[in-house]
């Protein structure tokens, strides 16, 4: 039995989804048992001619050449066409050909009359050619409903997620429970119409960004995403043929992925007390930690040499004003009385 310490590695990936798990080969009609199109039918029929001699009268004992030549409203330019197996991007070249005349005499109504009745022929051998492909499928279902004697499962009513959007003017509307929602047509030309299931206020927020800020104890890392949906998570942008992003950030362990900057924490201090006004004022915060701090940036940093002096460049101080925030210029950052308290 192999290790279990990388399963994480076997459980992180981007999903499927239901039709990306579904094997088209099951598909029933996957495989047709007769694939042959009204301009396959044609370019046999004209490949074959050439074999078939073609006599003016009926008296005649001479023949005058080969039933090709009723084929010439097509403007092949060779009497023997191209393999469909060999030669795939030529034949196709031809059927699109034939699609093409066969569309124009259609609007113009000038097909000659032995071609028409030959068009018509092989348009009522397509009702045949689809009930005859439809024998996998018919045997598939025998198999299942009188063989395996399997139900099929009751009909259940789609579902379907709904974004409601503003118009520019409006700053909220109510969407009732029970509203009918119009999705057009299905393929069978049948209206689609879906009810919503809970009351909605819609109303103009909307997500303005997406960020993230991921915390590693174990490496103790402490990495930010300003736009999250991104491959660096600052302006980078995704692969369109992988366009996915881990939402939670990550690592710099990760390797499918830039690295992410280190994120810039803090805290915040709400009082009375600090609604300062005119004159100058002290503001003095004590911190307590539950270890030494000195040791700590010590080990952070492998500097030895680290004073109180350097506790001022890595700490940056605010303060909320009228307008917008207020950086402070005077102040001090010091050890306390204790290793453990930082005195700001």
């Amino acid at each position: 039995m192999g290790s279990c310490n990388n399963i994480d590695k076997l459980l992180k990936r981007h999903g499927t989804g239901q039709e990306e798990r579904f094997i088209s080969q099951l598909n029933p009609g996957n495989f047709e048992l007769n694939d042959f199109a009204i301009e396959d039918w044609i370019l046999f029929a004209y490949n074959f001619a050439k074999h078939v001699n073609y006599f003016e009268t009926s008296n005649s004992q001479i023949a005058q050449g080969n039933w090709q030549e009723f084929f010439n409203c097509f403007d092949f330019t060779n009497t023997d066409i191209f393999s469909r197996e060999s030669e795939t991007k030529a034949y196709n070249l031809q059927k699109e050909q034939i699609s093409k005349v066969l569309s124009t005499f259609k609007e113009a109504g000038e097909l000659t009359p032995h071609l028409t009745l030959f068009v018509c022929f092989l348009q009522l051998l397509e009702q045949s050619k689809n009930r005859f492909n439809g024998i996998t499928k018919r045997h598939l279902d025998f198999y299942y409903k009188n063989i395996l004697q399997v139900d099929k499962r009751p009909a259940t009513p789609d579902k379907v997620h709904v974004i409601f959007e503003l118009a520019k003017k409006s700053t909220q509307a109510q969407i009732v429970v029970g509203t009918e929602l119009n999705a057009k047509q299905d393929k069978d030309g049948i209206p689609l119409i879906y009810k919503t299931n809970d009351e909605l206020i819609s109303n103009q927020a909307k997500v303005a960004s997406l960020k993230s800020i991921y915390n590693d104890v174990n490496l103790k890392e402490l990495k930010a995403s300003f736009v999250a949906n991104t491959l660096d998570g600052l302006e980078e942008p995704l692969p369109e043929e992988s366009p996915y992003w881990l939402p939670f950030g990550y690592t710099s362990k990760e390797k499918k992925f830039i690295e992410l900057p280190d994120a810039t924490v803090g805290f915040a201090l709400s009082s009375p007390m600090l609604y300062l006004q005119e004159g100058i004022r002290t503001v003095m915060v004590t911190l307590t930690f539950d270890s030494d701090i000195k040791a700590e940036l010590k080990e952070k940093f492998k500097d030895a040499n680290l004073d109180e002096g350097d506790f001022k460049s890595l700490i940056s101080i605010d303060a909320s004003g009228e307008k917008e925030w207020i950086t402070t210029h005077n102040n001090s950052v010091k050890v306390g009385d204790r290793n453990n308290q930082l005195v700001i």
